[in-house]
């Protein structure tokens, strides 16, 4: 009888150890991304205009805050002098402080057409892309050369640097482009989502 009643005492506190070591050592599924709530760039409808040029790539750099695929990139129209501006939206690796040569083209939105009432205005989809948690990219806002300017958004906080480029699409490379800045003129009110 005392042997039954040791194994029994054993039982006891050795089954419920050894089910929570089972229950502690299984990996918990990863989080996935929300496009609803993860993005690189700025979600934020900022309060202050900042006119846009035709043919000029404007760049400001964001931190991505979830690994995933990138998704619908959107970029907030403030007004343009005329309604038929097209713009593009861009982002690229970040090598160092300031937009250069290695920096490489991670992603271009397509069309985004402005005119009409002021708002978000929608890209495509990406159709490949991807971004990594608390990595740096620059998003880039590229005006096509034939068409008017763009009123956006901005938070003035950081820098926003430009370059005139004269080009209807992201470039592909940064290569041969010297930008210049404005202070405290930037993130501008620009993202991409994260979680296709």
């Amino acid at each position: 009888m005392k042997r039954l009643l040791i194994i029994l005492c054993i039982l006891l506190f050795t089954v419920p150890c050894f089910a929570n070591q089972i229950i502690i050592g299984k990996k918990k599924a990863a989080a996935s991304c929300s496009v609803d709530t993860n993005e690189v760039g700025d979600r934020d409808a900022e309060s202050t205009n900042r006119a846009l040029s035709q043919g000029y790539l404007y760049m400001f750099a964001s931190t991505a805050d979830c690994s995933g695929n990138l998704a619908i990139p959107y970029l907030y129209f403030a007004g343009s002098s005329g309604d038929s501006v097209t713009v593009r939206l861009c982002i690229y690796s970040k090598s160092d402080t300031t937009p250069q040569a290695d920096d490489a083209l991670v992603c271009d939105s397509g069309d985004i057409a402005g005119g009409g009432e002021a708002g978000w205005k929608a890209g495509t989809t990406c159709a490949s892309g991807s971004v990594t948690n608390g990595t740096g990219y620059w998003i880039g806002v590229q005006l096509r050369a034939s068409t008017n300017g763009w009123t956006a958004k901005r938070a003035g906080t950081a820098t926003l640097y430009y370059v005139s480029d004269s080009a209807s699409t992201c470039p592909a490379t940064l290569t041969g482009l010297t930008f210049s800045t404005s202070a405290s003129n930037a993130p501008l009110s620009a993202y991409f989502q994260i979680g296709r």
